[in-house]
């Protein structure tokens, strides 16, 4: 990785490391104080407020993606056209998430089955709205052009200072007034500090896209935005439609159970992102200039990837339900399941499995080709567990996500491989081969000898030698199956020693 990505990916770990310790310290007392049911109202509106974000995607992905050819020719006049398009989108879709989200709000306190003050749950709804809109009405548009030009660690550092202060006063609140609402309010005053910094640092480095005279005009994306948005509209009933079918048909209990399951996993997605988001303006760059070179750095960037993939699932695997059984143990439902970690972690790693294929996807601009997969796996998902979770609950809704997550993906990439990367994909997935016996050890021992930990200090104690020992494993492990990647894993941790010191 080159400097610029390395930084990236400091940051983004960095921030997704903290925001993950957070995530688990924040829910364990909220919980605790509130309630189960309070937490799944917390959980489910978040999901609410995902899917409604959808407006958004189609609008940033196509203007990254445009963004990178006129970066690569240093055409500032199409690069301010391009964001001034995408601004006059967002403030469109700001007004479409407004239209919905109002109704939205007054008619959901019907929709679950656990009886709250129907006055709470219209306030929550209304503060997280607000901080929803803000995004599309300003800070969003400032966050692409910075993800475009390999910068999006102003974004991380700017997210860690201001998540450190919502978590300070998040405790406050919860150990002191304990009002929820009050609670909610904290998101609200860190987002407003967040786009007023984030807009000031864009207006002084990017000073040529408020220029009074830009003649330029941004080509039009409407084919390409409608064929993203179809598929992050399927994207988003696929990522976020479980927990509202489990608070509609098994109730906020059975959220809140998933919640802290899903947080987890999603943690570690959040960590391998970092990965992805790091080099991704590099390798958009790359693919208009050399394509060769791309090829090739693509083929670096799968391989250290599925690294992270199987020794990040690996260690979660081991530690999972030891976690789960400290974290919950003074929570007012049962929590701890043997089943459940095996099935999010499966869900999760198909998912992740996919990731370069998107990634070549989305330089390539190749939306439209690949729209229908997405739609297709969210039909199979939202079916599947709308007719298993009466039935099964939680593993219903697991069994959807599963299903059609093993249907996307090896079609996904199949297609990045042979149309964009031009190999057999067969390369891919003896990649995927070398690592899955590592996995399936991991997995036998965490079911013959699993670990038991009295309280958390000890899970945490167990999870640093885990990890520690795991680390030297797959490191070894991968200088036997695959050098290139280990010469490439030594070389990033050398740029990393040497950026720290």
């Amino acid at each position: 990785m080159k400097k610029r990505a390395l930084i990236n990916f400091i940051s983004s770990l960095s921030y997704q490391l903290l925001s993950l310790l957070v995530g688990l310290l924040i829910p364990k007392y909220y919980t605790e104080i509130f309630g189960s049911v309070y937490n799944g109202l917390n959980s489910s509106i978040s999901q609410i407020m995902s899917l409604l974000s959808v407006l958004q995607f189609g609008i940033s992905s196509v203007a990254i993606q445009q963004m990178f050819r006129y970066i690569a020719a240093q055409d500032q006049g199409m690069i301010a056209a391009v964001y001034r398009d995408a601004e006059k989108q967002y403030r469109r879709m700001g007004f479409v998430f407004l239209s919905v989200i109002l109704p939205v709000t007054f008619l959901f306190p019907f929709l679950i089955r656990d009886e709250l003050p129907y006055r709470v749950i219209v306030l929550f709804l209304l503060l997280r709205s607000v901080s929803s809109a803000m995004e599309y009405f300003f800070q969003t548009k400032y966050s692409l052009i910075l993800i475009a030009h390999n910068k999006s660690y102003v974004v991380y550092w700017i997210n860690i200072l201001l998540l450190l202060l919502g978590t300070c006063l998040h405790l406050a609140v919860l150990f002191t007034a304990r009002n929820i609402i009050l609670y909610q309010s904290v998101a609200l005053v860190v987002t407003l500090l967040l786009l007023l910094i984030v807009s000031v640092y864009v207006r002084k480095h990017f000073p040529f896209l408020r220029r009074s005279v830009l003649p330029a005009y941004a080509p039009s994306t409407d084919g390409k935005r409608k064929d993203v948005l179809i598929a992050e509209i399927a994207g988003m009933m696929i990522d976020s439609t479980d927990l509202l079918v489990l608070s509609t048909f098994s109730g906020l209990v059975s959220a809140s159970i998933y919640s802290v399951y899903h947080f987890v996993v999603s943690g570690l997605g959040n960590i391998l992102s970092s990965c992805r988001e790091a080099v991704f303006a590099g390798i958009g760059k790359t693919y208009y200039q050399d394509f060769e070179q791309y090829r090739q750095r693509m083929d670096r960037f799968e391989s250290v990837y599925l690294f992270l993939v199987f020794y990040l699932y690996s260690v979660c695997i081991l530690l999972f339900t030891p976690f789960i059984e400290v974290y919950t143990a003074r929570m007012d439902a049962e929590y701890v399941s043997i089943g459940l970690p095996i099935m999010f972690i499966l869900a999760k790693m198909l998912v992740n499995f996919r990731i370069p294929a998107i990634v070549a996807v989305n330089t390539a601009g190749h939306f439209k080709q690949v729209k229908m997969y997405a739609v297709w796996e969210a039909v199979i998902n939202l079916t599947l567990s709308l007719v298993l979770v009466s039935f099964l609950g939680i593993y219903g809704v697991l069994i959807g996500t599963i299903v059609g997550a093993a249907y996307r993906t090896p079609i996904l990439i199949r297609y990045a491989n042979r149309a964009i990367l031009k190999r057999e994909p067969r390369v891919f997935w003896k990649k995927i081969a070398a690592w899955l016996p590592l996995f399936l050890l991991c997995l036998a021992i965490s079911l013959a000898v699993p670990f038991r930990c009295p309280d958390l200090l000890h899970w945490v104690l167990t999870a640093l030698l885990c990890s520690v020992v795991l680390l030297v494993v797959c490191v070894g492990w991968v200088y036997i199956t695959d050098r290139p990647t280990f010469r490439e894993l030594i070389d990033t941790a050398r740029r990393l020693l040497k950026a720290r010191a």
